[in-house]
């Protein structure tokens, strides 16, 4: 090869891509690198890569493999030399829920043409990036001249590019290579990889946890990893139509002493390393590790000792690496306060209810709210699914008969909808101050404020808390009042044994993107009362009777009756498809994470001084949000450390009382306002890590100390 050939390097955003553009380009190459978007969209480390490569003087081209014409018109431009293909789908790449159509569209389908245009513009060889998820597990799986068969669907995803690539380069004459990688660890890394978590948390004295310190992998630096590239871009004078190499280090090393040694390299103690000593997953290797004899002969390749790649990693985070750029500083990784956990067998079970081609409500719908009864219990409870949480309390309500003149207790600390319900009925809603110890409704000032037109108590179960049940249903029969539980936050919880919903008046639920569980947007009143529950079926079809029965059943009614107001507000297939599917996941999923972390910010938050914890037994409460209350007026003061160190956080909720539509303080309620000074809700979902939370932690309590 030759230093003025072209050589494109696609998915150069991603950690190897970046290291390997930017080294050819030192070597003096003209390195091209595909981009999927324009430089400037990317943001967080992709962008600062993507700032380094310019600086080397690498160019950008756009590049989409699920658009061949576009590759074609780039590699006809271009004319590259040789063509490093590293861009890959790797979503959910670990996960029995890998998307292979999706892979097959990206990795497969659209290579006959491009390859067709390689052989036109005189293209020298093309190279693959393949993995070691290709190939099995164990010691034996890793031998360059063996592939064995993949253990996972990404594995197998990565498998079939590259049989298809070797294929091609049969028929149009370009020789291929398959490099395989197994754990590169670099200066370019993501944050939330081992290398770069455990360097950053150690050389600031924090402790790092690892799961299972004794599982051994194979670990080899980066520039290694870019050398071997190089070695094999010149060995396309072989001629060889096709082969492969792995580039590791042939070491099976086990992740304790891995990070111990880098604790070591850069001046750090090893006695903040932490051994979770967590189970191994289903199908995990406790060894991975592969053999490099192939590459050594065949390409004169040799990678560092590991202490010496780990001196140089040292070197390059401490900015000493020998070049004019200062070192790249990585943000620390977003820590989000809430977000969707949705999964490819989520996608797939709506993209079949899609497929049936009746999105509206019907079947689906009433498959779900049987699902949600059996789920629930309880005795003669019916389940009415509707479009959103706040459509569920304002057509609970309405069945009740509530509107103009009447009047509504209601927490005010809670999300706005609740009293948005309230009023859109024409009702009051009466905001009622909060108990300290729980922000829960405070029933002795809400006695303060019936009146002969108070018609209703709305319990707001804050934080999935249910505690107060017991005492507001005494209190709703010693005034006569309905009881219109918001249950937004509570699905899934227990109270005194009894699962949410299964008792009680009229329980609303919410769906929304990120409850418990998601319907995409939805909610469910559950009651014991047939009324109500006919009611509510009837008014969230725009008062059409009996049209639940007709779409479920798959019909319309054409000669219908209509004697009430009705609104827009049932739950379409496509919604109730979605909540299907994560109603199997949560008792195995998501209420456990929830729980975890939750029960995790307890004890390690439990004790501190100017920090109050709501008094919450979790595992029968299924955590919605954490909020936490911080006293002294130091509440915004450690708002601004999580955000600095890129950690989400919010505030749940302004008392509604304060606000103009709802009488804008005219009222005082004191304790609420006082715990609206305090109160501070930190990370919690479905997807969030233990050492996501102990970072929280950390910077709560660093701060709350200075």
């Amino acid at each position: 090869m030759n230093s003025h050939d072209t050589i494109a390097v696609t998915g150069v955003s991603s950690f190897a891509g970046a290291h390997l553009a930017k080294y050819l380009a030192d070597q003096g190459y003209h390195v091209v690198g595909g981009l999927s978007r324009p430089a400037a969209a990317y943001g967080g480390i992709r962008g600062q890569r993507l700032q380094l490569l310019a600086r080397a003087g690498v160019e950008f081209f756009p590049f989409d493999l699920l658009d061949p014409d576009s590759v074609v018109a780039q590699v006809v431009k271009l004319k590259p030399a040789y063509w490093i293909t590293h861009a890959g789908w790797t979503k959910n790449y670990t996960g029995e829920d890998y998307d292979m159509d999706h892979a097959h569209l990206l990795h497969v389908t659209p290579f006959d043409r491009i390859f067709q245009s390689f052989r036109d513009v005189g293209c020298k060889g093309v190279i693959s990036t393949g993995t070691s998820a290709e190939y099995g597990i164990g010691r034996d799986c890793f031998r360059e001249e063996d592939p064995c068969w993949p253990t996972t669907p990404y594995g197998l995803s990565k498998l079939n590019k590259s049989v298809r690539l070797h294929q091609l380069g049969l028929k149009y004459d370009v020789p291929c290579r398959v490099v395989r990688l197994f754990l590169p660890y670099g200066i370019l890394d993501a944050p939330e990889k081992l290398a770069v978590s455990a360097a950053a948390a150690l050389s600031q004295g924090r402790p790092f946890e690892i799961g299972n310190a004794g599982v051994a992998r194979d670990f080899l630096h980066i520039g290694d990893i870019c050398k071997g590239f190089l070695a094999v871009l010149k060995d396309f004078d072989r001629r060889e139509p096709f082969d492969l190499f792995n580039l590791c280090s042939g070491l099976a090393v086990p992740l304790g002493e891995f990070v111990g040694k880098l604790a070591d390299a850069i001046g750090a103690d090893r006695g903040l390393i932490r051994d979770r000593g967590a189970a191994l997953r289903p199908g995990e290797a406790p060894v991975h590790c592969g053999s490099h004899d192939k590459a050594r002969h065949l390409l004169g390749w040799e990678p560092e000792p590991l202490d010496q790649g780990l001196a140089r990693y040292a070197a390059e985070i401490a900015g000493h690496h020998g070049t004019d750029h200062a070192p790249v500083v990585f943000p620390p990784t977003l820590i989000r306060l809430s977000r969707s956990s949705v999964n490819n067998e989520h996608v797939k079970r709506v993209a079949s209810t899609v497929g049936l081609g009746f999105l509206g409500m019907g079947a689906e719908t009433g498959r779900f709210e049987q699902e949600l009864r059996e789920f629930i219990g309880g005795t003669g409870r019916e389940v009415m699914c509707v479009s959103t949480g706040t459509s569920a309390l304002h057509l609970a309500l309405q069945a009740c008969g509530i509107g103009p003149g009447d009047e509504v207790l209601v927490p005010t600390v809670t999300y706005l909808a609740s009293f948005q319900a309230i009023s859109a009925t024409g009702a009051t809603p009466v905001a009622c101050d909060v108990r300290r110890e729980d922000a829960l409704l405070d029933l002795d000032d809400a006695a303060r404020r019936v009146t002969p037109r108070t018609r209703a108590v709305m319990p707001v179960h804050y934080a999935s808390n249910p505690a107060l049940l017991g005492e507001v249903y005494d209190f709703a029969a010693r005034h006569g009042l309905r009881v219109i539980e918001d249950a937004a936050h509570a699905f899934g919880c227990r109270w005194n044994g009894v699962m949410a919903g299964s008792t009680g008046d009229i329980v609303c639920f919410s769906f929304d993107g990120i409850k418990n569980i998601t319907s995409g947007e939805g909610g469910a009143v559950v009651t014991g009362d047939p009324v109500v529950a006919e009611r509510v079926r009837n008014a969230r079809l725009l008062g059409v009777e009996k049209d639940t029965e007709m779409r479920y059943a798959g019909k319309r009614s054409w000669d219908f009756e209509v004697t009430g107001q009705g609104w827009r507000y049932h739950m379409s297939n496509i919604n109730a498809s979605l909540g299907r599917a994560q109603l199997a996941s949560l008792a195995g999923s998501f209420a456990p994470v929830r729980v975890r972390a939750a029960t995790r910010y307890q004890e390690r938050l439990s004790g501190l001084p100017g920090l109050r914890l709501l008094p919450i037994h979790y595992g029968d409460v299924v955590p919605h949000i954490f909020p936490v209350f911080i006293e002294g007026g130091k509440r915004d003061a450690v708002q601004a450390a999580l955000k600095a160190e890129n950690i989400e956080s919010g505030m749940h909720y302004k008392p509604n009382h304060l606000l103009a539509f709802y009488g804008g303080g005219a009222t005082s309620l004191p304790v609420a306002e006082s715990l609206y000074a305090e109160m501070l809700t930190l990370p919690l979902h479905a997807e969030i890590c233990d050492h996501e939370v102990d970072r929280v932690v950390e910077v709560v309590r660093e701060k709350l100390k200075s």
